[in-house]
Parts: structure tokens; sequence; C-alpha cells
């Protein structure tokens, strides 16, 4: 693990520990018990995706197409592997760069798992795209 990460990970444990948290007049803030933060894994490292899921540090991943070719196995293959461990959202972006191509592949995206929200280029035709998906109500 890295050793930049282990201060967001301490945070994370420390405040998974706490109902809530203490200011300096030791008073609960109930705006912190309603919104806690979440964790988001930027990885499509299935082991450490795994490792940390059980022990709870993992509210949802987050992918892009550079992080899933540096894993050399199959995209979808490592989609579905990351959906089946975490139950949170899990972020995939399309590689295409056009409206169509980015269509098909976030139709194909949006049908690996039931927590799978697509990410799209803030680019004209990522918004186009955004739109008929926001249409069709797959999560973007």
């Amino acid at each position: 693990m890295n050793s930049l990460f282990l201060p967001a990970y301490q945070k994370k444990l420390t405040a998974l520990q706490k109902p809530f948290m203490v200011g300096v007049n030791h008073t609960p803030n109930p705006q912190l018990d309603e919104t806690p933060m979440q964790f988001f894994l930027d990885s499509a490292d299935i082991q450490q995706i795994a490792e940390l899921t059980a022990i709870g540090l993992v509210d949802g991943i987050t992918t892009n197409p550079t992080i899933l070719a540096k894993a050399n196995r199959p995209y979808l293959q490592i989609v579905k592997e990351i959906c089946a461990i975490v139950t949170g959202p899990v972020s995939v972006e399309v590689i295409a760069t056009d409206h169509p191509t980015m269509l098909k592949e976030a139709l194909i995206i949006a049908e690996l798992a039931d927590n799978v929200v697509v990410k799209l280029p803030l680019t004209p035709p990522g918004l186009q795209t955004c739109k008929e998906l926001s249409q069709r109500q797959i999560q973007t």
C-alpha cells in the first residue's frame, strides 16, 4: 500500500470508530452523522480492492481507461470482478471520443452490474451521451 494514502485510510478508520466528530467544545455535529464521508478507491487492483473492502474502507471504486489498461486483463472482465466485490458505486469510463461509440460502450458497461456508474468525458459528445443515458435512466 502506498504510504501517501495511509492518512486517508486512518481518517476513514477514525470516522468508522466514532459516531460523530467532536469539536473543541465537545458538541456533536449532526450534519456529519447525516452526510458521512465516503471513500472511493481509484484502482483496478482486484486484490487491493478486496482487502480494503473486507475491512470496511471502501464505499465505491472509480476507474479510468488508463488504470484498467495497466491491469493487462480484459477491460470488462475486470469491471465485473470489481462490481462483484464492491457493493457501492463503481465508476467506469467509456473509451470512445464520439457520441455514437460512447453510447454503445456506455450501454455495454451499464449492463455489467447494478452498481455500475458510467463515467463520460466533459466534452460536447460526452454531454450528448450523458443526456441520452439520463433519459434511459442509466446512472452517469
